[in-house]
């Protein structure tokens, strides 16, 4: 990334991508830092959707928490080595639960 996008190293979110929570704690965190040094500039903090579906879930608790914009971005190209790409081994994924409010059980009668 820093090489082919020129992206800064201290401009990424480093979580765990198999747990929303670590994303939304890590962007709250960022929050709290930003108000002490950014205090009486002005500065706000967007997010965009990008990555898997359960780190956009984190992404939208902070959003909603916070009150956060968020912006989708889209890419304009893509460029991919598909002789590469196939001879990269395909791991399946694993799946993941995650329960967003209510009880996760019903109230059984004793």
């Amino acid at each position: 990334m820093e090489s082919g996008w020129k992206v800064d190293p201290r401009n990424i979110v480093y979580a765990d991508e198999k747990s929303p929570l670590d994303l939304y704690r890590a962007i709250l965190r960022i929050d709290d830092a930003r108000k002490v040094i950014f205090q009486g500039f002005g500065s706000q903090i967007v997010l965009s959707p990008v990555g898997s579906k359960l780190l956009s879930m984190g992404a939208l608790f902070a959003a909603l928490e916070r009150d956060f914009p968020v912006v989708y971005v889209e890419a304009v190209a893509y460029k991919v080595n598909f002789e590469a790409l196939d001879q990269k081994r395909q791991t399946p994924g694993s799946l993941v639960h995650l329960w967003l409010g209510g009880e996760a059980y019903g109230q059984q009668d004793s």
